[in-house]
Formats: C-alpha cells, structure tokens, sequence
C-alpha cells in the first residue's frame, strides 16, 4: 500500500526563521516581494573572514588596527558585542593555525553570522528585494 504526502505550507510561529515566517513576511509587505539581506552587507563580512589568517599570533593591537580599517557595521558589531576578545581566546589557546582557524570559527558561527546581519540591517544596510539582490549577486559571481 503506497502513502503519499501533500506538504502543504502554513503559517506557524514556533521558529523565527523558516517557511512560516517567510511567508508572513511575504504577505505582510507592501509589494508582496521577499526582502533579503544585501550583497552589501556579505561583502563586508567576506572582508573580516578574509582578514582571520592576519589575526594568528597578532597583538590586540594590531587585530584592532586591522579590524578598524573594514566597514563600520563590522566594527561596531565586535565592539557591541565585546568579540575581540574572541579573536585573543582564539591565540592564546592555539598551537598551530589549524588549530586557531577551529577556534575562530568556534566562535564566529551562523549564529553570530545571523546576529550580526540583524545588527548591521538596523543601521548600516537596507534589506533588499529578492530580485536585486539576485542580480547583485549574479555580477559578483
């Protein structure tokens, strides 16, 4: 006997990110087109994870002077949230590079990725429609 399933979507709020809360944000907007994140704002975090290999077995110092050359949003965002001392963590616990690059992103994951989007989004960049972003990101590729 076959069993099929008809996934249907629906409106659900039991996550914050997902299908439900995407389509709710679909509905609600004034246009009806999703907004996403802007390319912007990925290059401007492309450009600290460029710069992680520059930080092993660096002084504070010299991260901070590193770090004070990328944009603004990515500057504030580890000032606010005090994650240079991540970066330190990430030296004074390593042996090897291999080891730091582990730790580094230990600490740098989706969820601070995620957290510093939202951030950055607030005064630094716009959300931007589905399809410019699209677009954007297809002359970067």
């Amino acid at each position: 006997m076959d069993t099929f399933v008809y996934p249907e979507a629906r409106f659900s709020d039991r996550i914050p990110f997902g299908t439900g809360p995407a389509l709710e944000k679909i509905i609600t907007s004034e246009n009806g087109v999703l907004s996403v994140y802007s390319v912007e704002a990925f290059r401007a975090l492309q450009s600290f994870f460029n710069l992680r290999i520059e930080f092993y077995k660096q002084s504070d110092d010299a991260i901070a002077t590193l770090i004070s050359g990328l944009h603004p949003s990515i500057c504030e965002f580890l000032n606010d949230n005090k994650l240079l001392s991540a970066i330190t963590d990430c030296n004074q616990n390593s042996a090897t590079e291999a080891t730091y690059q582990k730790g580094f992103f230990h600490h740098f994951d989706a969820f601070v990725i995620i957290k510093y989007l939202n951030y950055a989004h607030t005064s630094h960049f716009a959300l931007t429609p589905i399809h410019i972003a699209k677009d954007k990101l297809a002359t970067l590729l």
